[in-house]
């Protein structure tokens, strides 16, 4: 019996528009900035550093047209500062820029806002709270329709794991299936009705009803085939897996990064 997989969204609220900035003056390109890192959770402290302003000025920095820090230059122009991202940003691409005060010069970067959910329940401790949500809230969430759906070959009892824009999920047809979140690769139609293929496939021996966790480009997932499994998040190319005395049916959880010798390829 098929299964089909959906992907909901908020009318409007979800969809990242990148801000255009106005056009400068030519010497204007000079200036140059770079973040670190590019990608992340509201909150996220941001490291912003920059070349090509006037000697000794302020520099003000913004982030989606808010003011969020503004660091003095060295005197030959570059700059060093941090700042952290709204806790209200939402989830998208957002523009940063920053202008030198006096010397008018200006570069731009952007920044996107992505809240993870890398396992069943989330975190280690099983809150089931994702402490980043700014978009839904019990006056809303009755509005959200069906973004997007595809079919498995089989039930789905997996959990999903959204890490970076792929959603992750098994199925009982033994398959670790990988998608794209918000419906914009492998898709077609409009919705209620678009209809998306999996990114990859990646196969075990037997049911899948362990939900997958990600971490560090690895998606890990238990089969009732006994092995526990690691694949390439990006592509689905087993890294390795480790045959344990019985079928898996409870979910990764990540800790302490080790290394076990004992896995196969």
């Amino acid at each position: 019996m098929k299964r089909r997989l959906r992907g909901i969204g908020l009318a409007a609220a979800c969809c990242a528009v990148l801000e255009a900035g106005a056009a400068g003056p030519a010497w204007a390109t000079s200036a140059a900035i770079t973040l670190s890192p590019k990608v992340g959770p509201p909150t996220t402290k941001v490291a912003v550093t920059g070349t090509g302003f006037g000697a000794s000025e302020t520099v003000v920095v913004d982030f989606s047209s808010t003011q969020v820090a503004s660091p003095t230059t060295s005197s030959t122009g570059s700059l060093s500062t941090s700042f952290m991202v709204p806790k209200a940003a939402l989830p998208g691409y957002h523009l940063v820029k920053a202008t030198g005060r006096t010397s008018g010069r200006s570069a731009t970067a952007y920044f996107l806002v992505r809240a993870n959910w890398p396992k069943f329940h989330a975190t280690l401790a099983g809150t089931g709270l994702n402490p980043y949500e700014n978009v839904l809230n019990p006056a809303n969430v009755a509005q959200l329709t069906p973004a997007w759906s595809s079919g498995t070959s089989s039930y789905i009892w997996s959990s999903p794991a959204v890490v970076n824009g792929v959603v992750y999920i098994g199925s009982q047809d033994g398959n670790l299936y990988a998608y794209s979140a918000g419906g914009t690769i492998g898709c077609t139609g409009t919705r209620p009705d678009r209809s998306c293929t999996p990114l990859w496939v990646g196969p075990t021996t037997s049911q899948i009803t362990s939900s997958p966790a990600v971490s560090n480009g690895v998606a890990y997932i238990g089969s009732e085939d006994g092995n526990v499994y690691a694949l390439v998040a990006s592509t689905g190319v087993l890294h390795w897996r480790f045959l344990t005395g019985n079928s898996v049916f409870s979910s990764p959880a990540l800790g302490h990064r080790a290394c076990f010798r004992t896995c196969t390829s």
